[in-house]
């Protein structure tokens, strides 16, 4: 999920899709797959401020099952990702850079605070193109799973053998 300003938008040559640039993030929407609310494929410009769901594809582009557009009075900001080039209270996910410091961590150990690899929800506010972070919060994704844990997962099939396994990106289920 992500909430914030367009700032790009890419239309295909037939204008079935659209790759737009938010946050950083490339997001993939569709003419007839995403679900729009107080927007439209047609309508949505460079500058909106759109809330995006969705699932994350083979190349890690999030792929929108559902975009609203959303208030443009309103400077919040929200990312979700992997934290990585942690310095400090700062870091990246994806591309966009990220100011913690002044954050309230939730959901995050607190023997290993932030660190690279851990799967957060970001709220905050875009100031000078940097997130200025209000709240971190973990993800439970981050855990290390256990025998007979279970899961949810969301995304595309990149590998089917049509036997009882199959991939969801790099993950490996085995329905058996």
């Amino acid at each position: 999920e992500i909430l914030g300003p367009v700032a790009s938008i890419e239309r295909n040559s037939d204008n079935t899709s659209a790759r737009l640039k938010i946050l950083g993030q490339s997001v993939i929407i569709e003419r007839t797959s995403t679900v729009f609310e107080d927007t439209g494929f047609d309508s949505i410009a460079v500058g909106d401020l759109v809330e995006v769901s969705g699932y994350l594809d083979d190349e890690g582009r999030l792929r929108a099952t559902r975009l609203e557009g959303e208030n443009p009075a309103d400077d919040d900001v929200k990312i979700s990702g992997t934290i990585s080039n942690l310095v400090d209270q700062s870091f990246t996910i994806g591309t966009q850079s990220i100011d913690a410091s002044n954050a309230v961590l939730e959901d995050i150990s607190t023997d290993t605070g932030l660190a690279n690899g851990l799967i957060v929800q970001v709220e905050g506010e875009l100031v000078d193109g940097v997130i200025v972070a209000s709240e971190v919060e973990g993800n439970e994704r981050s855990a290390i799973l256990q025998v007979d844990d279970q899961v949810t997962v969301e995304g595309v099939v990149t590998g089917f053998d049509g036997g009882a396994e199959f991939r969801i990106g790099d993950l490996l289920i085995d329905t058996s």
